[in-house]
């Protein structure tokens, strides 16, 4: 519901939007644009760190030249990965998010699919997030483009902190390669001489999510603690632990959020 006035509509000529990477003379829209979307600050070392290597970022633009749109992301070397196979690079979204005015018209989707492909080009293995887990709307949205909570920890505790409150946080991935498997396998701490990638497949959810065998479980926290493990076990389809799961930490079971999801 809206409360007050409504909110006015752009005319149907100013939702032509223009996709194309971010300029150094972008800096102060772009700062703008995230002030309204996002309840932090970001520093001038943040915009300085964009036109670095590793960085990427992916803007949405209307003809008279007005941001209404961003995606960032960067790509992140995995040790762990990378000791078990070549596929050891991730690709991190720091930000995604797009004006008021411009919101259900498909350009959150577009900027995310440009984004995705940009680390896809560069043989990343998963893209990763943070969401708060509040954020029920974002997670829907992230979700119908294939994240899911990470398998080797999804639930992150306090992640945020916004005005002095502290928010805990989903981190989602995104498989993005063939190698995601093994991802996972390293993750779980499972031998790829023992057919890792393999098990990986048998313990995920996120496999069987992704390939349309089983609803999404989300990680929740536990009945009496406000702070859950950091790491959440993985369940089969009937919600209960499999091999591989994390001894003493809470399944990737719902409750009224996951029903929010049905």
């Amino acid at each position: 519901m809206v409360h007050g006035r409504a909110r006015s509509e752009p005319d149907l000529g100013a939702r032509v939007v223009i996709y194309r990477d971010i300029a150094p003379q972008d800096v102060p829209q772009v700062d703008e644009l995230q002030r309204q979307l996002f309840p932090v600050r970001y520093s001038e070392g943040f915009y300085q760190r964009l036109f670095t290597d590793g960085h990427y970022t992916v803007l949405g633009v209307t003809p008279d030249g007005r941001i209404i749109g961003i995606a960032s992301a960067r790509t992140v070397s995995d040790e762990l990965m990378a000791a078990e196979t070549d596929r050891g690079r991730e690709g991190y979204i720091m930000t995604l998010g797009v004006h008021e005015s411009f919101r259900r018209l498909g350009v959150g989707a577009e900027l995310l699919r440009r984004i995705l492909s940009v680390l896809r080009s560069l043989a990343c293995t998963v893209a990763a997030l943070h969401v708060k887990s509040l954020n029920i709307a974002a997670c829907r949205f992230y979700e119908r483009h294939g994240f899911c909570p990470d398998p080797a920890g999804g639930w992150y505790p306090g992640h945020y902190l916004i005005d002095g409150v502290q928010y805990d946080a989903y981190r989602l991935v995104c498989p993005l390669s063939a190698g995601w498997l093994e991802w996972i396998a390293a993750k779980l701490g499972l031998s790829n001489e023992g057919g890792g990638a393999g098990r990986a497949r048998e313990a995920s959810s996120v496999a069987a999510h992704a390939a349309g065998q089983q609803q999404l479980h989300w990680p929740l926290a536990h009945a009496g603690s406000s702070l859950p493990p950091r790491q959440a076990v993985v369940v089969d389809a009937s919600g209960q632990p499999t091999a591989g799961a994390q001894r003493g930490a809470p399944p990737l079971r719902g409750g009224a959020l996951s029903r929010a999801w049905s």
